[in-house]
């Protein structure tokens, strides 16, 4: 494993669990949750690192890279649950 991967106790096998919480006590239910899973085979942060650097190529690059930000992600897997 690499990066915070590593720290994380419960990261075993390419699997991890994450918990989540959120005050709801001054709305009223039922709520409708949902989960989705994107997969971005550029990172945000990589993209923007790269725009301090001077060559054409780059230059190009991150023009591509933001003309499409809004899609730079796709939807691998999603949950949606209701809680009272």
């Amino acid at each position: 494993m690499q990066g915070e991967a590593a720290e994380d106790a419960d990261f075993v096998a390419g699997d991890d669990r994450v918990a989540y919480s959120m005050d709801v006590s001054k709305a009223s239910g039922p709520f409708e949750l949902v989960a989705e899973l994107r997969f971005q085979s550029v990172s945000f942060r990589w993209a923007r690192n790269l725009r301090a650097r001077q060559a054409s190529e780059i230059t190009r690059f991150v023009a591509y890279y933001e003309a499409m930000a809004s899609g730079s992600s796709v939807p691998v897997a999603s949950a949606t649950t209701r809680v009272p």
